[in-house]
């Protein structure tokens, strides 16, 4: 149920008024459980992607699809940088 609304609620266009105060709660509230994701792996992050969880010793799926995203923005952006207006 908390998955569902959870993939409701990021697929909206724009987030709930109260959104920043939400993300800046969970980030001092819930400070210990984001440190243990961003170390181990959010599986949370992994099942809303539908990725399988990486092993120990593999790289992780969810960091390569981020990293392919950082590329690839790049490279648009590169296209415009020299431009004017």
């Amino acid at each position: 149920m908390v998955q569902i609304r959870l993939t409701t609620l990021l697929s909206r266009k724009t987030l709930p008024k109260d959104a920043l105060v939400v993300i800046a709660r969970a980030l001092t509230i819930h400070r210990q459980a984001i440190s243990t994701a961003t170390r181990e792996g959010n599986e949370l992050a992994h099942q809303l992607l539908d990725l399988d969880p990486s092993g120990y010793f593999e790289a992780d799926k969810l960091a390569a699809i981020v990293e392919q995203k950082k590329s690839r923005r790049n490279k648009r952006t590169e296209g415009t940088k020299g431009r004017k207006g």
